[in-house]
C-alpha cells in the first residue's frame, strides 16, 4: 500500500502539470475546474462503487462503470467534433470572450523584444549585459 501510494503522490503532481502545458490558453480555465471537479466528486464515485459492488459484484460494478466511462467519453466526443466542425473560419482569427471579439494585437514581440517574426525588427534587449 506504501509503494502505491509513492507512486500516486508523483503521478498526481505531474498531471496538473501535463495537463496545463497541454490545453491551450482559451480553454485551460475550463480544463482546470474540470480536473478540480472531478476530484471534488471522487468520494461520490467511491461509495456508488462500493454500494454498487455489494449488490452486484465487483467485476459486474467495475464492467458497468467502464460502460458508464466509455458512453460518457463518446457524446462529449462527438458533442466537441459537432461544435469544431460548426465554428467559422472568419470566427478562428480573433478570440471570443462573454460573446465579444476582442480586438486581435497590432504587432507581437518574440522572448527577446523582435517585432517581425523573422527577427528583423528592433531587437530591444541587443543593448543589455548581464553583469
Amino acid at each position: 500500500m506504501g509503494m502505491v501510494g509513492l507512486a500516486w503522490g508523483s503521478v498526481d503532481a505531474l498531471l496538473p502539470t501535463v495537463l496545463q502545458q497541454n490545453v491551450g490558453d482559451m480553454d485551460r480555465g475550463a480544463a482546470v475546474g474540470i480536473w478540480n471537479l472531478s476530484r471534488g466528486f471522487g468520494p461520490l464515485g467511491q461509495l456508488e462503487i462500493g454500494a454498487l459492488a455489494t449488490i452486484i459484484g465487483v467485476a459486474a460494478t467495475q464492467a458497468l462503470n467502464g460502460l458508464i466511462f466509455a458512453v460518457t467519453v463518446s457524446i462529449v466526443m462527438l458533442a466537441y467534433r459537432r461544435r469544431a466542425n460548426h465554428r467559422a473560419p472568419a470566427n478562428l482569427a480573433s478570440q471570443h470572450i462573454g460573446g465579444k471579439s476582442m480586438v486581435p494585437p497590432v504587432a507581437s514581440t518574440d522572448y527577446t523584444g523582435n517585432t517581425a517574426a523573422d527577427g528583423t525588427g528592433s531587437d530591444i534587449t541587443s543593448d543589455r549585459t548581464a553583469k
